[in-house]
């Protein structure tokens, strides 16, 4: 130890770093030292919690973002439910002429009933699975590219459950506010459980989140743990 009161380092040993948790909406982490078990369930539409950004205590409001886009959603599946069995029908009457099948083309014969299901089948490989697939990306993709990046404490993390009965198969959804200080009404945002268990309330933490359709955590860094409670 130095005059300085600093330990004596020999040459060639690097010094630690502080270990920082680095998780992902997949719930991938570098350090596995705590992981938060309790998840208090959502009430009600809002929550007022505290928040101590910089230091300053301050009251703010946590919302649920309306997911919105079901009527959309609701439409654009019953015209795609339309068209794949306009497509299955006109594919199984050209299959049935071309080939001289010699079917009756109608729902009641039996021959001509297989090869609508097969019209249809092949109809939703070779159309349906790449357009869904392609929408599913193109919806990646404009949500990464979309994405801001919000810096602040963990003032909210919690669980809506959205079951309504025993058979009720939905799944329970988790949600994080944080804390940016840009305004006083902050949403919520879906995460994944794996991620929720690994921050606590009073995190700082830096994360890429969504800016369209449900507002959820794309990425996620704790810069600095929350202090021990008293």
């Amino acid at each position: 130890m130095d005059a300085d009161g600093r330990r004596d380092v020999p040459r060639g040993t690097r010094r630690r770093a502080p270990a920082v948790d680095r998780v992902s909406s997949l719930g991938a982490v570098a350090s596995t030292r705590r992981r938060v078990t309790e998840v208090p369930s959502w009430t009600g539409e809002t929550w007022a919690r505290t928040s101590r950004l910089g230091g300053v205590e301050r009251r703010v409001l946590v919302y649920r973002p309306a997911s919105g886009g079901r009527a959309t959603r609701f439409l654009l599946l019953a015209v795609a439910t339309v068209l794949w069995a306009a497509v299955t029908y006109v594919a199984a009457m050209v299959v049935n002429r071309r080939l001289a099948l010699g079917f009756v083309e109608s729902f009641d014969d039996s021959d001509y009933q297989l090869v609508l299901l097969a019209c249809g089948l092949a109809v939703w490989v070779v159309v349906g699975l790449p357009l869904l697939f392609g929408a599913m990306l193109l919806r990646e993709v404009r949500d990464r590219t979309l994405a801001r990046a919000v810096t602040g404490p963990v003032v909210f993390r919690g669980m809506l459950d959205p079951r309504r009965g025993p058979d009720d198969d939905r799944r329970p959804e988790f949600y994080v506010a944080i804390d940016d200080g840009t305004a006083e009404r902050l949403p919520a945002y879906r995460i994944g459980q794996g991620t929720l268990s690994r921050i606590a309330e009073g995190d700082v933490v830096r994360a890429s989140v969504t800016r369209t359709g449900v507002l959820r955590v794309l990425h996620l860094v704790v810069l600095e743990a929350a202090p021990p409670a008293p």
